[in-house]
């Protein structure tokens, strides 16, 4: 039976269908692969407004249109709430947020199935979570018009809309509105009002340029978007409308591409350039990686770091020959250099017709500059050449030695080689502080490595989508990486790619059953731990298990946060011990380090050495607990180490701590931190 079946029945039973109805929905479902309720629309049985209420009230709470969801206006940060993957797995999307009682408002077309208030609640880290109804297809579209960029995705819908009568209303309520409190929806707000606002204007962090959009001239989808008719106002929408649900303003300019999604889609353009490159292939993208991030060590704009991570990417677009012209290759060999000269200009006079700002192209223009002044073409010495050209300069010659066997040691680098490399060469072929700020990058690079060196993966094989829906993102939380495989045979085949741990269901479809998987995977020579959560509580089951070397055998339904534990414990033991890591604030500044092991939910203590002095900061499972640093302990400790930018650092990962002074969010505590160095700053 299709998926709302038990929906469609109760509208029969109850009369508000009749039979054939009932039936011709349930075939359409069944046909069109979509839930009940969203065939009884399609179908015309009912309109979406009385299907809508009437859903509502069964579930006591309230419905939203489709006219209203798609013209809600979302704020990104809102979306980061609940990732994307999880909006379409269960079937949901964000609406609002109430601040001051940290609520979560999503809509979905059966609010009690699949315990979505649970999950979201995990996920999101907020107090309560209230689930409304919508219909399924305008779930779908607001999916793909926030998370996927779609401006048409509702474009079907609100049209089919259109041809009905007006209903009375297309944000009601069903009979749950006392849950929400006598100020319905009046007190929500969007997310992007829940940081508080600073005391005065002087205290204020900077604000961060706008990043640049790139413009695409598309007058007939522009055109299709006007068309679009306004809604009449209705006498009751002033009451219900929330705060962040308003009609967007006409549409009037070209469609603005944000620069991100931009810069991916040139990345696989220029990808499929390289394809014959051998070791080269996805050269271009990873330079225009790198330079993006040495852009952000030096402090750059958005919007320069936009244009110098273009100009990273076009580097070797339409160069020609046997030789890859680095600036290093050109300045040691000859015949780069004439090489070099012959096709420098390629790709600027490829994409000057392409209306790419020549803010990107100009740095292609002067790549094979010296800092000491004997490049070429126009011998421009030190900060005389454009700061792109000694970006992009420094960042490819550091990837071919690293990347590129062919290179002029004729074998690949590790990274401190090839920085010692570019640093022997500094006030030569390149800047003295680009070449300071790759060991940096590169360096950071690696401390973040170790600092996530225990992040494991877990697979997670079970034929039902529920049950690992649950677990994928409590082990999400719980700093695990999660793969999922619905049967033996693709489990085998994600087993290969590398996992630390296995939890398996035993009835899965298919040839082999878990047992089965269990001793194909020792018979290979895997050895990572293998747990079995199954619905089989029968002591031969249990037996066969730990006959085959299972770690642990847990029955359906455990607690979510038990299997995680287990599972840890389980790798703990594994594990020859946990090794400390530790690094210089140089490298890595200390806000960065303390983000990394927030958002890896990482535990133990963070000692920082600077000057003759020493303070800690506790974490546990990526919350901030403690800080102690000089006379002071808790937030102030923790302020006065942030501004700390020369020292030693080292995390002891056995540390447990015990005592919280530390009630506030990471992310909190280091805007906060922010705003205070900034203040003192003026």
């Amino acid at each position: 039976m299709p998926e709302g079946s038990a929906v469609l029945e109760r509208l029969r039973d109850e009369g508000i269908i009749a039979d054939d109805q009932y039936q011709a929905a349930l075939l359409e479902a069944m046909a069109a692969g979509c839930r009940c309720e969203e065939a009884v629309v399609r179908l015309g049985v009912l309109p979406e407004a009385q299907l809508l209420k009437t859903l509502a009230g069964w579930y006591r709470t309230q419905f939203i249109g489709t006219e209203k969801l798609s013209r809600a206006d979302i704020d990104p940060q809102l979306l980061r709430l609940v990732p994307r993957r999880i909006a379409n797995r269960l079937g949901i999307f964000p609406v609002l947020y109430k601040r001051r009682s940290r609520q979560l408002v999503v809509v979905s077309v059966a609010p009690n199935e699949g315990d979505i208030e649970k999950q979201v609640q995990m996920v999101a880290d907020v107090h309560k979570v209230a689930v409304l109804v919508a219909r399924p297809a305008a779930i779908e579209a607001a999916i793909k018009k926030h998370y996927d960029r779609d401006p048409r995705a509702f474009a079907n819908l609100v049209k089919r809309r259109r041809r009905e009568p007006p209903p009375p209303s297309d944000f009601g309520m069903g009979g749950g509105f006392d849950a929400f409190g006598s100020g319905g929806f009046d007190d929500f707000e969007s997310l992007a009002a829940a940081a508080p606002a600073p005391a005065a204007p002087s205290s204020a962090p900077k604000a961060t340029p706008p990043a640049p959009s790139f413009t695409i001239e598309a007058p007939d989808v522009v055109a299709g978007l006007q068309s679009l008719p306004e809604p009449a106002p209705r006498d009751d929408e002033r009451l219900v409308r929330p705060k962040s649900v308003l009609p967007p303003p006409r549409v009037e300019a070209p469609l603005q591409v944000p620069v991100d999604a931009h810069l991916e889609l040139l990345k696989v353009v220029v990808a499929l350039l390289e394809r014959e490159r051998d070791e080269l292939r996805g050269h271009s993208s990873r330079v225009a990686n790198l330079t993006r991030d040495l852009g952000v060590r030096l402090g750059l704009s958005p919007e320069a770091l936009y244009h110098v991570s273009l100009a990273g990417l076009f580097h070797d677009v339409g160069k020609t020959g046997s030789y890859h012209l680095t600036a290093l290759n050109v300045a040691r060999y000859e015949g780069h250099r004439l090489q070099a000269e012959k096709n420098y200009l390629t790709p600027v006079r490829l994409f000057e017709s392409a209306r790419v700002p020549p803010e990107a192209l100009t740095p292609l223009k002067h790549l094979y500059e010296r800092w000491d002044g004997r490049g070429f073409p126009d011998r421009l010495a030190g900060k005389d050449i454009p700061l792109g050209a000694r970006i992009v300069a420094v960042a490819e010659t550091f990837l071919d030695l690293t990347t590129h066997a062919k290179n002029p040691y004729r074998r690949k680098l590790s990274s401190a080689e090839a920085v010692s490399v570019i640093a022997g060469l500094a006030e030569k072929l390149f800047d003295p502080t680009i070449c300071q700020a790759l060991r940096q990058v590169v360096g950071g690079d690696a401390l973040r490595r170790k600092l996530l060196a225990d992040r494991r993966t877990v697979l997670l094989v079970d034929p039902d989508p529920e049950e690992t829906a649950v677990l994928d993102m409590r082990f999400g939380s719980a700093g695990f990486d999660v793969l999922v495989a619905r049967d033996a045979a693709e489990a085998g085949k994600k087993i290969e790619s590398g996992v630390d741990v296995v939890l398996s269901e035993v009835e899965l479809p298919g040839e082999r059953d878990g047992f089965e998987l269990l001793e194909k995977l020792r018979a290979a020579g895997h050895e990572q731990p293998f747990v079995f959560l199954t619905r089989r509580g029968d002591s031969s089951s249990a037996e066969r298990g730990f006959e085959l070397g299972v770690a642990d055998f847990m029955v359906k339904p455990a607690a979510p946060d038990v299997v995680v534990a287990k599972v840890r414990q389980l790798l703990e033991r594994k594990s020859s011990g946990a090794r400390g890591v530790s690094g210089s604030l140089r490298e890595m500044s200390l806000p960065d380090v303390i983000q990394i092991l927030s958002n890896g939910r990482k535990g133990g203590r963070l000692t920082v050495r600077s000057k003759g002095k020493s303070g800690e900061v506790h974490f546990r499972d990526g919350a901030i607990w403690d800080a102690r640093f000089g006379g002071e302990r808790g937030e102030e400790a923790f302020y006065a180490l942030l501004v700390l930018e020369d020292g030693e650092f080292e995390l002891d990962p056995a540390f447990q701590p015990t005592e919280r002074k530390i009630e506030a969010a990471t992310e909190s505590l280091l805007l906060e931190g922010m705003r205070r160095f900034d203040e003192a700053g003026r």
